[in-house]
C-alpha cells in the first residue's frame, strides 16, 4: 500500500469514528432510573452493614425539665440513668382520651421538649396503645401534670409553629409522677433558671430557654478510636444507590473518589470518612409526596447502609423547592458536632427531598469502637454563665435570634487512626449551632 493509501485509509477511519461517537451522543440517555427504597432483584437487602431503627428510635427530647415550685426548675442531666428511666416508664403507660385544655402556668409537672417539631403520630406511636387525635398535627413540647379536677396525670403536647396546645389524660399514676419530680436522691438533677422566653398567653407556647445554675462533671473522650468503612462496605453502599450491582468504575477528582452512571454522583473524601450522593435531575413538576421526609429518610439511610453510632434527629425543614432532613451524632447521651467543620460536619446524616425524589444524602463512613478510652472528666461551668458569654459577647443576637442553648461534644478528627471529643457549650442563632466563647472549661 502506497502512503497516499495509507493517508486515504486513515481519513476515512478518522471519519468514520467521528461520525459514531456522534451518533453516541446524539442518542445517550442517562440513567435517570429513580432509586427506591425497596429490595430489588440484583441488590441483596440481607446485607445490612448497621442497624436498621424505626423513626421512633431517632427521635429524643433535647432536655426534660423538672416543675418543682413557683419559679423552681431542675434539669435532669441527659448523660444520667434517670433520664432514660424517665423516658421510658413514662411512655410505657397509655394515652386515654382527650380532656378540656387548663391552664399549667403555676402546675407543678415535667416538661419535655424536643429539638424541633415531631410528627404527633409518631409520638402516639411511642405509648402503648393505639390512641389517635387529628387536633395537632406536630409537637415540640410535652408536660406532665396531675390535673386539680381528677388527680389523674395528663399531658399537653404543644405546638409552637401551630400556636396549639391540646390535653390529654394518660394512665400514668399519680405517684410515680411524684416520685420522679421531688426524688430524695438529686443525683442526675441540676437546678436551673430560665435564661429567655417569649411570653404568651399558654405556657407550653413561650419558647423558653432553660439552662443549669451549677457546675456539671462530664466525661471527656479522647483517643476513641473509630473504624473506617472496609471496601466491601463501601461497595454495598453503592450498589444500593445505583440500584445495581454493576456499580460506575471510581475516578478521581479534586482528590476525591467520584462514582457516577451519569446521572447520579457519589463522592467519597480521600480519607474514606464522608459520602455525598447526589441525584440533581428532577422532573419540572414533581409530584408531590404524601409520606412525611423522617419516614422517608429512615428508610433511606435503613436501605443504604443503616445506622452505625447512636443518632437523633435534629431538624427537618420544608421548603417550596424541596425537604431536608438532619440526624446528629450522639454520645454519652449529648449531641456531636465537629471542630472546624460547620458545612461539612462528618458526626451528621443528612438527606434532601425533592417531590417523591431523594436528591441528597450526605452520611459518615466510619464508625465509633465499643470501648472508648475515657481520660478524664471535666467540670463544665453553668449553662447560666454560658449564657452571659453568648451576651456579653453580642447581646443583639441574644436577644433577637438564639433559641437554644445545649452542652454537647466537640469532635476532633485531625488524626485519620481516631477522634478527641471534648464537651463544650454551644448555641443555636438563627438555625446555624455556635460555639460559646466561653474558655472556663476546667479538669477535675
Amino acid at each position: 500500500m502506497s502512503y497516499e493509501q495509507l493517508k486515504t485509509v486513515s481519513l476515512i477511519s478518522l471519519i468514520g469514528l467521528s461520525l459514531f461517537l456522534t451518533y453516541q451522543l446524539w442518542t445517550y440517555q442517562p440513567n435517570m432510573q429513580a432509586l427506591e427504597s425497596e429490595q430489588s432483584e440484583s441488590v441483596q437487602a440481607d446485607d445490612t452493614i448497621g442497624e436498621e431503627l424505626d423513626p421512633i428510635q431517632l427521635i429524643k427530647p433535647d432536655q426534660v425539665v423538672l416543675h418543682q415550685g413557683a419559679n423552681t426548675y431542675s434539669l435532669i442531666e441527659k448523660t444520667s440513668e434517670r433520664y432514660e428511666n424517665l423516658l421510658r416508664e413514662f411512655t410505657n403507660h397509655e394515652l386515654i382520651e382527650s380532656v378540656g385544655t387548663e391552664d399549667v402556668l403555676a402546675s407543678e409537672g415535667i416538661e419535655v421538649s424536643f429539638p424541633d417539631h415531631i410528627p404527633v403520630s409518631y409520638l402516639l406511636r411511642a405509648f402503648e396503645g393505639e390512641f389517635n387525635t387529628s387536633t395537632i398535627n406536630e409537637v415540640d413540647r410535652l408536660f406532665f401534670y396531675i390535673s386539680s379536677d381528677t388527680d389523674q396525670v395528663n399531658v399537653q403536647m404543644a405546638s409552637n409553629q401551630q400556636e396549639q396546645v391540646v390535653t390529654l389524660r394518660t394512665s400514668i399514676s399519680a405517684d410515680l409522677l411524684e416520685e420522679h419530680l421531688y426524688k430524695d436522691d438529686a443525683d442526675g438533677e441540676l437546678n436551673a433558671i430560665i435564661a429567655k422566653e417569649i411570653d404568651t398567653n399558654q405556657m407550653l407556647l413561650r419558647e423558653r430557654i432553660y439552662v443549669s445554675t451549677e457546675r456539671q462533671v462530664v466525661p471527656s473522650y479522647s483517643q476513641y478510636l473509630i473504624r473506617k468503612y472496609e471496601d466491601m462496605e463501601i461497595s454495598i453502599i453503592n450498589q444500593r444507590l445505583f440500584n445495581s450491582t454493576d456499580v460506575p468504575r471510581q475516578n478521581q477528582l479534586n482528590g476525591e473518589n467520584l462514582y457516577t452512571d451519569g446521572s447520579r454522583i457519589v463522592t467519597i473524601d480521600s480519607l474514606i470518612t464522608y459520602l455525598n450522593y447526589s441525584y440533581p435531575f428532577v422532573a419540572e413538576s414533581p409530584e408531590s409526596s404524601s409520606r412525611h421526609i423522617l419516614d422517608v429518610a429512615v428508610e433511606f439511610i435503613n436501605y443504604t447502609g443503616a445506622w452505625t453510632d447512636d443518632y437523633a434527629l435534629s431538624n427537618w425543614a420544608s421548603k417550596e423547592t424541596g425537604e431536608t432532613i438532619e440526624f446528629r451524632m450522639q454520645l454519652n447521651g449529648l449531641p456531636v458536632f465537629e471542630r472546624g467543620m460547620p458545612n461539612n460536619d462528618r458526626m451528621r446524616i443528612s438527606l434532601s427531598r425533592v417531590g417523591t425524589q431523594v436528591v441528597n444524602l450526605q452520611r459518615p463512613l466510619f464508625f465509633l469502637e465499643d470501648n472508648p478510652l475515657q481520660d478524664y472528666e471535666k467540670s463544665m461551668p453553668s449553662g447560666e454563665v454560658a449564657v452571659e458569654a453568648i451576651k456579653q459577647a453580642n447581646s443583639t443576637e441574644w436577644e433577637e435570634s438564639v433559641t437554644n442553648v445545649q452542652l454537647v461534644y466537640r469532635a476532633n478528627m485531625e488524626n485519620t487512626s481516631y477522634a478527641t471529643f471534648e464537651p463544650t457549650w454551644y448555641y443555636e442563632s438563627d438555625g446555624e449551632w455556635k460555639r460559646v466563647p466561653l474558655d472556663e472549661e476546667i479538669p477535675s
